[in-house]
């Protein structure tokens, strides 16, 4: 009997949802905004051969298959996302690279049970930061991460600290004396987290 899956990110679904297909098409581009900080966090890690590594939000899955290299063999990743449409692509993307020790699952970190203990390693880039329910999801992490587990992951800060976000921000205010719409969802948002 299949499980039934309660979403509490249900409006992140809704969204990636729809702007998946823009997201893959320009992702060469936010590549390389989201390179450099997911590659210090990847680092931080400290990942071995063997290791077993769960990533959080991982979108179209570049960042799982290149967790996948980094355990080699003996190990494993699980890429999990919110967006069925972007997992099709990390689906397509890992079988490209040959990376027979990954995997792929639709679900929501907050509410889905991933196994107890079963993980050495939790990494996201940029994705933790769109739960509704943060404590909720990081609960849920420590019940997934092995004694000794790590969790490493990237978040914006503030839109004052941020410039990728404060340049574009103040363009737009100089331009038409108004402030850019707030994000859709506006909570979670792309700085729930920007509270250090």
């Amino acid at each position: 009997m299949p499980r039934t899956q309660t979403i509490a990110n249900a409006r992140a679904a809704e969204y990636w949802s729809q702007v998946a297909p823009s997201w893959l098409e320009f992702e060469h581009e936010l590549e390389t905004i989201s390179e450099w900080p997911g590659q210090l966090a990847m680092n931080r890690l400290d990942l071995e051969p063997g290791h077993t590594v769960v990533d959080l939000g991982c979108g179209s899955g570049l960042t799982t298959v290149q967790l996948a290299e980094r355990v080699g063999e003996a190990g494993s990743a699980l890429g999990v996302d919110l967006s069925a449409e972007l997992l099709t692509e990390a689906r397509r993307r890992a079988d490209r690279h040959g990376a027979g020790n990954v995997e792929f699952l639709a679900a929501d970190i907050q509410t889905d049970h991933l196994g107890e203990a079963r993980f050495d390693r939790a990494y996201s880039r940029f994705g933790l930061m769109f739960c509704a329910d943060p404590p909720a999801a990081f609960a849920n992490l420590r019940h997934v991460l092995r004694p000794g587990g790590r969790l490493s992951f990237v978040c914006f800060q503030s839109v004052a600290e941020n410039e990728w976000m404060l340049v574009p921000y103040a363009a737009a205010l100089a331009a038409t004396g108004a402030a850019p719409a707030a994000p859709d969802p506006p909570q979670p948002d792309l700085f729930s987290l920007a509270d250090p």
